[in-house]
């Protein structure tokens, strides 16, 4: 396992030393198999265990002893990522929120307990619908969460993670992505659009046919179909 699946561990009270790496066949007296402590189910809701909400404080309380500087307003970035074809248009969205003194945080760049103390004391998170959203689940109630779609669709997982810490959350279309069968599956086109110009009382918005991002996000769509399409052939000529 990656270290910081490690480290969330260990701030969530479990002791590591006790974690052993199965990579062999291997017998045990007894298996316990945990219940889903919070989940979504269409007939029901969303839902979650007190545990879930109790583990949740922990993981915050053991970051508070972290020297952290933190900032009223911040904008988590998957720019610094290696997107692999999948997400396009982010920098423009990131250097927007910039432009009106939203402080940028790539969190794969800065320890693990300080990107969890900076959701847990900024006025305003923004971040695209993804796992850099998910860090709602460390902010105050009441919080403004700013949630920029990249595609026509509701992450369920934001939903249930936005329940648990109270926050206030703004859903804003920033996309431009082609509606498609599995909008979840990326990849993605985001944009400064008009609804994220409206954030900011802005009535100027890009224009996708001059953005080089527009481009390179249609060449990413049209491999994925060929892949796609070559895999089929290959399947059915077996």
């Amino acid at each position: 396992m990656p270290d910081f699946v490690f480290n969330i561990l260990k701030l969530a009270g479990v002791d590591t030393s006790l974690i052993k790496s199965i990579n062999k066949r291997t017998q045990f007296k007894n298996v316990i198999i945990p219940e889903n402590s919070i989940q979504y189910i269409e007939s029901k809701g969303r839902f979650y265990f007190q545990e879930y909400y109790e583990t949740i404080e922990l993981i915050k309380i053991n970051c508070t002893n972290i020297p952290t500087k933190t900032y009223q307003k911040v904008y988590f970035s998957r720019t610094a990522l290696n997107q692999k074809g999948r997400d396009f248009g982010e920098k423009k969205l990131e250097l927007n929120f910039k432009k009106h003194g939203y402080t940028i945080i790539y969190p794969e760049k800065i320890p693990l307990e300080q990107h969890i103390n900076i959701a847990a004391n900024c006025g305003c998170l923004a971040a695209t619908e993804s796992s850099a959203s998910h860090h709602s689940v460390f902010c105050k109630p009441n919080t403004k969460m700013i949630l920029l779609q990249k595609s026509n669709y509701v992450n369920t997982y934001s939903l249930m993670v936005n329940d648990v810490s109270g926050v206030e959350a703004i859903y804003v279309t920033a996309h431009q992505t082609i509606t498609k069968k599995y909008p979840w599956m990326g990849p993605f086109y985001m944009n400064v659009t008009k609804y994220v110009g409206a954030l900011f009382n802005e009535k100027d918005h890009c224009n996708r046919w001059f953005d080089i991002e527009w481009y390179n996000y249609l060449h990413s769509v049209i491999s994925t179909k060929l892949q796609f399409i070559k895999k089929l052939l290959r399947t059915q000529k077996h």
